[in-house]
């Protein structure tokens, strides 16, 4: 599987050893701008519930995305967690048992009076963590890969390996003589690595998918999803329809590079308002909790860049707050063709309608029959640590 390192000063890591408290009191019981309640489910394959599995908190520093040491609680006989009096921002969760199945997980503290809920893991295998950095198609050797203190150095074929990490998405940090880059990596899936020096930020590749978005990976949520007229009187539908089962539009057939998605559709042309759609949340870490919405501000961000063949005429179709309306939602949308070859296509976000300043989803979506395949989908313009650097909005 393919990636592209990206340049970046900030450093956002994802794993620790060891453990000592961070909290201070200050006589009440509670400090002043606690999250009230963090808590959580841990299970094991398979769906039993994991009693006893160690949990452990730690606190992603703003200042470069460091981590600081926490706390630490374990699962009741029902596998659930909570703890009280945290800081509020981000938090990495860490899960594991004494034979050594591990999950990991992120969430965001607000001073939110009810329970923040982080999400339920399922704990697993550890995977390995490695790749290969190229540069201009040549392997680059000497580069230092680090994830927290775990660091190794590409031999002379440019290959890395981290070790053995929980099965998830994570930012690794890469160092040659000249820039600092970052990447989003999947444990268990072996990265070949280009260097350059565009910034981006990939939303989705579809390896070792879980019916959610990489950026979901690692800030929550992030769900895909999957619609059509039928919902309001049409006939049009999905030849595989992933709103029965994600499985057949997920193909290493004719694929781009491993897995990508492909869809085909008979749209129902009778129907006024016709159309079918994919598409998926960005995350829902920034909840909004008038409107159960989690909003980002991506007006930063240069341009959409994708992996695209099929047959047929689609769309990119962002959903945002209307600007005109604030608390509605309206749509931003700019049209793209697609052929028989795979075709990589650059929209930049100035030639959508709105800009993109509070976007809660993205779609592809189309009012014609027509058949696609979809990959390597990317914003440009920032790195991946950016998605925790966002302001609540």
């Amino acid at each position: 599987m393919k990636k592209t390192l990206l340049v970046s000063s900030l450093f956002l890591l994802f794993w620790i050893t060891g453990c000592s408290s961070l909290f201070a009191g200050n006589g009440t019981g509670s400090n002043a701008g606690d999250a009230e309640i963090v808590a959580g489910v841990i299970s094991l394959p398979g769906g039993k519930t994991a009693s006893g599995a160690s949990i452990q908190l730690w606190y992603m520093d703003g200042a470069g995305y460091t981590l600081q040491p926490s706390k630490s609680t374990t699962t009741d006989s029902e596998g659930a967690w909570s703890v009280s009096h945290l800081k509020q921002g981000w938090w990495l969760v860490q899960a594991s048992t004494q034979d050594g199945l591990v999950g990991t997980s992120m969430v965001l503290a607000s001073d939110d009076t009810s329970a923040t809920q982080a999400d339920s893991i399922v704990l697993g295998a550890p995977l390995p963590l490695s790749g290969v950095v190229f540069q201009g198609g040549n392997p680059v050797s000497g580069v230092v890969v680090s994830l927290f203190n775990i660091k190794d150095t590409t031999d002379p074929n440019g290959v890395f390996n981290l070790g053995q990490f929980a099965a998830g998405t994570y930012l690794v940090n890469a160092v040659t003589a000249a820039k600092t880059y970052t990447i989003q990596m999947v444990a268990g899936a072996p990265e070949t690595i280009e260097i350059e020096s565009l910034p981006s930020s990939l939303l989705e590749d579809f390896e070792q998918w879980n019916i959610r978005s990489r950026i979901g990976d690692m800030v929550g949520g992030g769900w895909w999803y999957a619609n059509t007229d039928q919902s309001i009187g049409g006939t049009s539908r999905f030849v595989s329809d992933p709103m029965d089962s994600w499985t057949p539009i997920l193909t290493e057939t004719d694929a781009w590079q491993g897995t990508s998605l492909h869809v085909q559709v008979e749209i129902d042309s009778n129907f006024a308002d016709r159309y079918a759609l994919v598409g998926c949340l960005l995350g829902r870490a920034l909840q909004d909790s008038n409107q159960g919405q989690s909003w980002f501000d991506l007006s930063i961000a240069t341009a959409l860049t994708m992996q695209v063949r099929g047959q047929g005429t689609f769309a990119v179709q962002w959903i945002i707050e209307d600007p005109n309306q604030p608390g509605k939602t309206t749509t931003s949308t700019k049209s793209f063709a697609v052929n028989d070859s795979w075709t990589l296509v650059r929209i930049p976000l100035s030639e959508f309608s709105n800009p993109l300043v509070k976007v809660s989803a993205w779609n592809i979506i189309t009012k014609e029959s027509g058949e696609l395949w979809l990959d390597n989908i990317r914003l440009e313009g920032f790195s991946p640590n950016f998605w925790l650097s966002l302001p609540k909005l």
